[in-house]
């Protein structure tokens, strides 16, 4: 308990020492919460490696939405395009089919210029998102749509 509320005070402060408190609380009570913790204090000091392996735990012990996000950014922030998509497709395919998946695996596929599976998940995102009758406009998805016109318009 100690090594996480130490951690969680220096976060902002001294991020490295909060990783490392971190890794004494993961290594005395291990659990996917404290890998999470570790992982999230190692994006934060720009350990990605730590973070992915901490993350890819995470999803091989307990697959949860939060832990394809999160590894999700984790390649957007250290711009490994591919492995997101990957992770993305992944998520899909375990079954977690809202409307974000598709909306970041449609990013992931625009940066490796895979504009034709950009446009698929795109339009299932669409498809998705217009079954909410109280849907409000998405302006992420205004902004694939910019980006994926743009793209084609390249091509």
């Amino acid at each position: 308990y100690l090594y996480n509320a130490l951690g969680l005070m220096t976060t902002d402060s001294a991020p490295e020492q909060s990783l490392e408190y971190f890794k004494q609380a993961a290594k005395w009570k291990p659990s996917v919460a404290a890998m999470e913790n570790v992982a999230m204090a190692a994006m934060k000091v720009g350990e990605f490696g730590l973070a992915e392996a901490q993350y890819l735990q995470c999803l091989k012990e307990e697959p949860s939405f939060d832990a394809y996000t999160n590894l999700s950014s984790l390649y957007f922030e250290s711009q490994q395009f591919d492995k997101g998509e990957a992770i993305m497709t992944e998520a899909i395919e375990a079954g977690f089919t809202e409307t974000l998946p598709f909306k970041m695996r449609c990013f992931f596929r625009l940066q490796t210029g895979n504009i034709a599976g950009a446009r698929a998940d795109f339009d299932q995102a669409m498809a998705l998102h217009g079954r909410n009758p109280n849907a409000q406009p998405d302006p992420i998805l205004e902004s694939l749509r910019m980006q994926l016109l743009t793209a084609q318009s390249v091509r």
